[in-house]
């Protein structure tokens, strides 16, 4: 999405959210300009990370190649302030090391704002889709080489937990921590 016209014609055709980066740097008016959905997350703001820890993050756009110089935490609370009713925080480092993602990321940007927080970049176990819910803030996640993965052949084998196994795996940690 570059434009105001372009959310428009997504929301025209049915769509019910778009997911905009770049443009919040590039012309962030876009955010508040009044859309024709009453759904608050209707504007997901994608925010992509780089750097290691608290003191060196560095928020990104065109792709994560272009640093804005910019904070993660600064950045979500703006884009909260313009409009945006959700933030998809991808961690880019950790994208594809199925390492996990990163948990001080998360919690500094979930405490920062009152909109929910989608952690992303570095599932890699089943364990790893409830840790940002459980131990960072976040309310939902997002994995992509979890689910699919190109063996030596480089054919792809969908491996996700069914419904009832997400919801054992998430019960499960919240009996946990009670």
């Amino acid at each position: 999405m570059t434009s105001l016209t372009q959310m428009e014609q997504v929301f025209a055709a049915g769509f019910e959210k778009v997911v905009l980066n770049t443009v919040l740097r590039s012309d962030p008016a876009v955010v508040e300009a009044p859309l024709g959905t009453s759904d608050p997350q209707a504007i997901t703001a994608s925010i992509d990370v780089r750097g290691g820890d608290s003191g060196s993050w560095q928020v990104c756009v065109r792709g994560g190649s272009e640093p804005t110089g910019s904070h993660p935490v600064e950045w979500a609370r703006r884009a909260e302030e313009l409009g945006a009713g959700e933030i998809l925080l991808t961690s880019v480092d950790r994208e594809g090391t199925m390492s996990g993602f990163d948990p001080e990321l998360c919690a500094a940007v979930s405490q920062a704002v009152d909109v929910p927080v989608i952690a992303h970049g570095g599932a890699g176990k089943r364990k790893h889709l409830a840790d940002p819910i459980r131990h960072s803030g976040a309310s939902a996640v997002g994995a992509g080489s979890l689910f699919v993965f190109q063996g030596l052949g480089r054919g792809v084998l969908i491996n996700y937990p069914n419904r009832s196994q997400i919801e054992r795996l998430v019960a499960h940690d919240r009996q946990h921590r009670g």
